[in-house]
């Protein structure tokens, strides 16, 4: 698996890999923190009904 790296700078957050030599600017921190936020809360719902979905079919 790739390491992700997450920089903040003046407010505005980064991202970056290991040996690569630019950055991709995400957005200004509040907006990335609630899209993270919601993203996390996403894949907790998709593995929730997976394991519900599962769990009828067996």
């Amino acid at each position: 698996m790739s390491s992700v790296i997450f920089s903040l700078k003046d407010g505005v957050v980064w991202v970056s890999w290991p040996d690569s030599a630019g950055a991709v600017r995400l957005g200004e921190v509040g907006e990335v923190s609630a899209m993270m936020r919601d993203f996390l809360q996403q894949v907790e719902l998709g593995e929730r009904l997976n394991r519900t979905c599962g769990r009828s079919d067996s």
